[in-house]
C-alpha cells in the first residue's frame, strides 16, 4: 500500500526513462511476463491476430519486444521487427537467431519468412508513405508517449487496403476494473512502462482507420482490433497518372 500511494504522487517517467526500464526489464522479460500471458490465453490471442497477415506481405512490426511473435508470421512474408529500446532489440535477435536455428535443423527453411530487426521509434518511423502491406503491433500502443501519433504513423506506412492488426491493453468498461486500473496506473507505469489503461477502442475507432473487427476480453482489458488503410484522397491523385488535356483557342 505505501509503495502505490508513493508512486502516485511521483512526477510520471519521462519516455527516456520508460525506454531505460524497457532495457533493465529485456534481458528476464520473457520469464517474468509469459506465466501471465499463459494464464490469460494471450498466446492464443496473437495467433488469431497473426492469422490475419496477408500472404506474402511485407509488413512491419511496431514494439516488437523480445521477438514473441515471429513463429505466428506466415511463409513467404518480408516482416521488418521494430523497437525503441535496445535492450528489446537485442533479446529479439537473439530470438530470432534461436527461432532459425531451430527451423534449420527441422529442415524448414525453405518456408520461412524473411525478417529483419531495426531499431526503430514507432512515432517516427522512417519508412516512406505506402511501404508495407500489413503493420502489427501488440502491446505497443500503451507504452508510446503519443498513441494518436503512433496511429497516424502506421497509416502513413500502409498501403490502401493495407491491414492493421493491434493487441493491446485497454481501459476496462467495468467500473470495478477500470477504478482498480485508475488508482494502480501510475504504479504500472513506472514498474513497466505502460499506460495499462488508455482508452485503446475510442483512440483506435477515433482514427483514420476503418475497424474491421474489434474484441475485447478479459472484461474489456484486452483489446484485438483488425482494421484496414483506406485510400485517401491524397493517395487518389498520387497513384492516378496525370491525364492529357486538349486546349482549344
Amino acid at each position: 500500500g505505501g509503495a502505490l500511494t508513493n508512486r502516485a504522487f511521483q512526477p510520471l517517467p519521462t519516455e527516456a526513462e520508460r525506454i531505460a526500464r524497457f532495457d533493465m526489464l529485456a534481458p528476464t522479460w520473457d520469464v517474468q511476463v509469459f506465466p501471465e500471458e499463459d494464464k490469460h490465453g494471450i498466446w492464443e490471442l496473437r495467433q488469431r491476430l497473426l492469422a490475419h497477415v496477408p500472404p506474402n506481405a511485407r509488413a512491419l512490426e511496431t514494439a516488437a519486444g523480445t521477438g514473441r511473435n515471429i513463429p505466428l508470421y506466415p511463409p513467404g512474408s518480408h516482416v521488418i521487427l521494430t523497437d525503441a529500446s535496445e535492450g528489446m532489440i537485442t533479446e529479439c535477435e537473439a530470438t530470432l537467431r534461436d527461432f532459425l536455428e531451430t527451423a534449420a535443423k527441422e529442415e524448414r527453411t525453405g518456408t520461412l519468412p524473411e525478417f529483419e530487426v531495426k531499431h526503430v521509434d514507432a512515432q517516427h518511423l522512417p519508412y516512406s508513405r505506402g511501404s508495407f502491406d500489413c503493420v502489427v503491433d501488440t502491446f505497443g500502443l500503451c507504452s508510446v508517449t503519443n498513441p494518436r501519433t503512433t496511429l497516424d504513423e502506421m497509416f502513413r506506412v500502409l498501403k490502401p487496403g493495407g491491414t492493421l492488426l493491434l493487441l493491446e491493453h485497454g481501459q476496462s468498461d467495468y467500473t470495478p476494473v477500470s477504478w482498480w486500473q485508475r488508482i494502480t496506473a501510475s504504479q504500472h507505469l513506472h514498474d513497466w512502462g505502460c499506460f495499462y489503461n488508455r482508452p485503446m477502442k475510442f483512440l483506435v475507432e477515433d482514427s483514420k482507420f476503418i475497424v474491421e473487427e474489434l474484441d475485447r476480453k478479459h472484461a474489456g482489458t484486452t483489446v484485438l482490433v483488425r482494421a484496414t488503410r483506406p485510400a485517401a484522397v491524397e493517395d487518389l491523385f498520387a497513384e492516378a497518372p496525370p491525364k492529357k488535356r486538349w486546349w482549344f483557342w
